[in-house]
């Protein structure tokens, strides 16, 4: 599912697991947190240490501007700091999403959905985030309407469009967006855009036309 974020993190050459302070070393509230950690600047995971815990604090750096809970949508402002949240079971793990952000997953049937966290602390509701090939990068921008993708001249390409693959996607299927509607996110489900084979350079989908 996040496999193409973890490889679009690693290809620049950034750390993908990494504790809170190296994201928000101004924070030194980050400089003690062991039980949260940051996956790539996007998604804060946080789960249970001890055996029956079923109640776990979590700290939201307010630089960070707000996150989604990112497997419903509930939308946690910048000014809360530390948050309380129930889990179902001792194996449970908390993800948020860093609103601004956009993360590519993998689906199942080998195409791309793409999570789009709106910004909310601000009245711009932007998002922004890139997709990594194997030498092309894909940007992402998006609004409260509409996804732009871009640099699709260079994706074209690439080795991967040129190659027999059937295992890394190349079409994008719908959008995961957050912000829309709370406290859950929305799934937007349009003409699959396949990133090989566009005429342009850029593209611009309506999320619901």
């Amino acid at each position: 599912m996040l496999g193409p974020y973890f490889y679009t993190v690693l290809s620049r050459k950034e750390i993908l697991t990494r504790p809170m302070f190296y994201d928000f070393y101004e924070d030194e509230y980050t400089h003690v947190l062991e039980d949260q950690y940051m996956l790539g600047d996007a998604l804060l995971v946080a789960q249970p240490l001890l055996r029956d815990m079923f109640i776990i604090t979590v700290y939201l750096p307010p630089e960070a501007g707000g996150f989604y809970e990112f497997f419903g949508g509930e939308y946690f402002g910048a000014d809360l700091g530390n948050v309380s949240l129930s889990v179902v079971v001792e194996s449970d793990w908390l993800v948020f999403m860093r609103e601004g952000k956009i993360v590519p997953l993998q689906n199942a049937n080998n195409t791309y959905t793409l999570a789009i966290g709106l910004t909310l602390s601000t009245d711009e509701m932007r998002a922004s985030g890139t997709l990594f090939f194997n030498t092309a990068t894909l940007e992402m921008s998006a609004n409260s309407s509409t996804l732009i993708l871009s640099k699709l001249n260079e994706v074209r390409e690439d080795a991967l469009c040129s190659s027999d693959n059937d295992e890394i996607p190349t079409v994008v299927s719908e959008a995961r967006i957050y912000g829309l509607s709370q406290p859950f996110f929305e799934v937007s489900s349009f003409e699959p855009v396949d990133l090989c084979n566009t005429i342009t350079d850029e593209l611009e989908i309506s999320y619901f036309s």
